[in-house]
């Protein structure tokens, strides 16, 4: 009886231990070691932007050098702007910030790199040019992708004309607003009555505002 009550207690002993929970676990000097600090997820703005030229531009190791002392000069100064400042003088001191950077970061790139620049920029401006005109006339999916057949054609166009040496300056702006205006009637051609009525709204608007 007494070997029964032995082994019993022996196994509900082993059985409490196996679901106590377990303790934690100790250094050798006896106290309980740190938890490891959590990782930032954040990402660094500098090294972020920094990438974001690297992919954009492909620069060799000293441009990418001379664009990351640039970038991290920016941001000491953004962070050195005195936090006293309303809102609207910080986003002006700010401003005036970022185009100094993107001015000393345009005169590192080859020509190459500006033609890529370049391209970008065009790209963008239609893009927003689509937005607008696709808010303005609720542009449906076939007259979007037609006004941006024509926004494109008119940037190439656009190009040409810059790249003539031979046009004087009043010759260039002849050429640019009659490409304007070719641009403007094939996309007010593209609109239904509907849209076209917005036309002459948004237009009456705009005459009104330029006489004040």
């Amino acid at each position: 009886m007494k070997t029964k009550l032995a082994l019993l207690s022996l196994v509900t002993g082993l059985a409490m231990a196996l679901v106590a929970p377990l303790a934690p676990a100790q250094t050798s000097d006896g106290a309980k070691p740190k938890k490891p600090a959590a990782s930032s997820t954040r990402a660094d703005p500098v090294q972020k932007r920094l990438d974001q030229f690297v992919s954009t531009y492909q620069p060799d190791a000293a441009q990418q050098a001379k664009v990351k002392t640039i970038l991290t000069d920016e941001a000491a100064a953004i962070k050195a702007l005195d936090a006293d400042l309303d809102k609207a003088e910080r986003k002006k001191q700010v401003d005036a910030l970022r185009k100094e950077t993107n001015a000393k970061i345009v005169a590192l790139l080859t020509p190459a790199q500006l033609e890529i620049r370049e391209q970008r920029r065009v790209a963008d401006d239609n893009k927003k040019r689509l937005v607008q005109f696709t808010k303005d006339y609720q542009l449906d999916t076939a007259q979007q992708a037609k006004v941006k057949a024509i926004l494109d054609e008119q940037a190439a166009a656009r190009k040409t004309i810059d790249a003539d040496d031979s046009l004087d300056k009043a010759a260039r702006t002849k050429k640019v607003r009659a490409l304007n205006n070719e641009a403007n009637k094939k996309i007010t051609a593209l609109l239904t009555p509907e849209q076209l009525e917005i036309q002459k709204k948004l237009r009456e608007e705009a005459a009104a505002r330029n006489k004040k």
